[in-house]
């Protein structure tokens, strides 16, 4: 019998690679931000670089700003 998936473990990344990488996604996208919401969004993923962007396009989504309301953000469960 084969298996039909494997499990595989991502480590998680430090906050500043993710913020990096969420100031990029926002000036390739014309999204005004400040970088202390964007370093809080990247704290708050708690090394998880998808659940980061994830919570940018949530914020994102009606204009093109990252405000200061991270209040629609909620906490993460973590494993």
């Amino acid at each position: 019998m084969r298996k039909k998936s494997v499990l595989i473990e991502f480590k998680k990344l430090n906050y500043s690679t993710i913020f990096n990488r969420l100031k990029e996604i926002c000036v390739k996208e014309g999204i005004k931000f400040d970088e202390n919401i964007l370093k809080s969004l990247a704290i708050k993923s708690s090394g998880d670089l998808r659940a980061a962007i994830n919570d940018l396009q949530s914020l994102t989504i009606e204009k093109k700003e990252v405000d200061y309301d991270l209040s629609m953000i909620g906490e993460r469960k973590q494993k």
